[in-house]
């Protein structure tokens, strides 16, 4: 990420519910937010995936990632996140 942020205000602390899936298990997992942080206008922020061949940057590339603008930028220099254990969804 490279660039500078627009207008900002504070960003909402919100917890975060997600469901991976595990072989044939789908799981609901919450994710505990702390710390809070600011929300912002993209302004000239762009994302940049390098030449390296690690099989992140591949996954980036292959998501078209590189050179896009987000719609929004959140950021924190305090956010804590706690990844609790996933429960099987019935």
């Amino acid at each position: 990420m490279s660039g500078t942020r627009g207008p900002r205000l504070p960003g909402p602390q919100l917890d975060i519910l997600l469901y991976p899936q595990l072989k044939e298990d789908l799981l609901r997992t919450l994710v505990v937010t702390q710390g809070g942080g600011r929300a912002s206008l993209p302004g000239s922020i762009r994302a940049s995936v390098g030449a390296s061949s690690h099989a992140m940057a591949q996954r980036l590339r292959d998501l078209g990632i590189h050179e896009q603008k987000p719609k929004l930028v959140f950021y924190s220099h305090g956010l804590q996140l706690r990844l609790n254990a996933g429960a099987k969804v019935a």
